[in-house]
């Protein structure tokens, strides 16, 4: 069954995943509180916040499938160019297109389902210039934008339309591959990131469990209250930096 999504910068959660990042949010806050401050209650108020984690639960849904799209889609870059290259015109190299999806991915994989409704609105009279136009619309993804308008644009001003269209989505394919090259090698950072975010919970959590003597200043003294909550507002402000440019796209 081919799952047609309207927007791909929207994600919309059911009753179980909201559960899901609510309760998860929750715990994490209030371990972290209770780590910070010692009190039950503020850390039971506090943790309320948790549900800030639905946000960044979505966001990181909406990148993750823009990312499968975007690999998804160089397959298709791949058979679309070699059915032009066999002599096939650009509508029917579309829709030869859709064979070869089909072996790689499931029916309902986003790019099956997404050149599946562009064919689909090609069979009902819509040129292909504006159904193409209209996937890379919902997309927002600048690789898909940037070979849909060189489609659109190549169309209508004619010209030598398949070596134009070849040299793009070469162009492209190299570009998803450098990408994919990069996040290959930054990964190793991104998994030392994630180590060093739950490090200085670890350490302070062991402190109180351990030798909770040697901390107890800084849970009874307005003085240490105050240094505990600094020193978080320095640690999750270098999360944060780290997650920016861990997110930062080439």
């Amino acid at each position: 069954m081919n799952i047609v999504i309207e927007d791909y910068d929207i994600y919309k959660l059911n009753i179980l995943e909201k559960i899901f990042c609510f309760g998860k949010g929750y715990i994490i806050v209030f371990l972290i509180s209770y780590l910070t401050y010692r009190n039950i209650f503020f850390s039971f108020l506090i943790s309320i916040n948790g549900i800030f984690y639905i946000k960044r639960y979505k966001k990181n849904m909406i990148e993750a499938r823009k990312n499968q799209l975007i690999l998804q889609f160089k397959e298709f870059l791949y058979s679309f160019l070699v059915s032009l290259s066999a002599g096939y015109s650009p509508e029917k190299s579309i829709s030869n297109t859709i064979i070869d999806l089909r072996i790689l991915y499931p029916e309902n994989s986003y790019i099956v389902s997404e050149i599946a409704e562009i064919k689909k609105k090609m069979d009902f009279g819509i040129s292909p210039e504006k159904a193409m136009n209209e996937f890379a619309r919902k997309t927002k993804i600048t690789d898909i934008e940037n070979f849909c308008e060189a489609y659109s644009i190549s169309h209508k001003m004619g010209g030598n339309f398949i070596e134009n269209i070849k040299s793009t989505g070469n162009l492209i394919i190299d570009k998803i591959n450098v990408n994919e090259e990069i996040k290959i090698v930054i990964s190793e950072k991104i998994l030392e990131l994630r180590v060093l975010k739950i490090f200085p919970f670890l350490i302070l959590g062991g402190l109180n469990y351990f030798c909770f003597d040697f901390i107890e200043i800084i849970y009874t003294t307005l003085i240490g209250r105050i240094v505990i909550t600094l020193a978080m507002a320095v640690i999750f402000f270098g999360i944060h930096v780290g997650d920016v440019m861990c997110r930062k796209r080439f």
